[in-house]
């Protein structure tokens, strides 16, 4: 099992009624699911990325090795640079 399969069980979906009969749709945050548990677990994987393609790669093939949008390893990386500056 990898990380994105723990993060989409995490995610599963309540459907919880409400009074009056409505349906409410939400989903349920864990530690799974916080944005910061995310975001860590999208900065692991551009890293993975990162090391496994080498430093000349380009934030396309970043993306597709991470799985993950093209803006969002673009975010990672820089987050990830801070980090390391800090």
């Amino acid at each position: 099992m990898n990380r994105f399969d723990r993060l989409s069980r995490a995610m599963a979906l309540k459907v919880p009624e409400a009074p009056g009969g409505r349906v409410w749709q939400r989903w349920e945050l864990t530690d799974d699911t916080a944005p910061a548990a995310i975001a860590a677990a999208q900065r692991e994987a551009v890293r993975e990325a990162r090391e496994a393609l080498g430093p000349g790669a380009t934030v396309e093939e970043l993306s597709a090795a991470a799985v993950l949008p093209v803006w969002t390893v673009r975010r990672r990386l820089e987050e990830i640079t801070n980090l390391e500056a800090a």
